[in-house]
């Protein structure tokens, strides 16, 4: 079990003993456990990604927005950016892309759920829901680009083409 306290990610080890895994400039205020690391937000809006076995640290990946929300299983955080927009961030491959765009909407509280699969938001007037529809893993990523893009991935090389 990995646990925040103050600035130190924590590893609760099987006979009760706490071991620290890594220590941050600033507190952490929120983490998800995907795999092998960890995603860390820390208190002044960035998010980090640890390394659970060498206690490494990634390079900091600047959240941007007044308000943040993270998924507790796969780590993906939804912003409300500063320009009202409402963004999505994958902290493990440093991607991020707009899920609404704010258009003269004020979006506030955005919230993610615990597997990532919903955002919301709150305007003046209403809940605004939406469905994130990422492939669950890497083999079934060929089948969610055919249906989303004209992009191909060839097996076992990786590597992005275009039809």
């Amino acid at each position: 079990m990995y646990y925040a306290e103050g600035n130190a990610l924590h590893a609760w080890l099987a006979g009760g003993e706490r071991d620290v895994i890594a220590t941050l400039a600033r507190p952490i205020v929120d983490l998800a456990v995907v795999g092998g690391s960890a995603t860390v937000f820390t208190n002044e809006g960035t998010a980090y990604v640890v390394d659970l076995a060498t206690g490494a640290i990634a390079a900091p990946l600047a959240i941007g927005g007044s308000a943040a929300a993270m998924s507790a299983d796969t780590g993906l955080i939804v912003t409300q950016s500063r320009g009202g927009t409402i963004d999505v961030i994958d902290p493990i491959v440093k991607q991020k892309w707009t899920l609404a765009a704010s258009n003269g909407m004020v979006y506030t509280a955005p919230q993610i759920s615990a597997d990532g699969r919903r955002a919301l938001a709150l305007t003046r007037r209403s809940l605004l829901v939406w469905t994130i529809d990422l492939p669950a893993t890497a083999a079934a990523m060929p089948a969610w680009l055919d249906a989303m893009t004209n992009a191909t991935v060839e097996r076992g090389v990786g590597e992005l083409t275009w039809r």
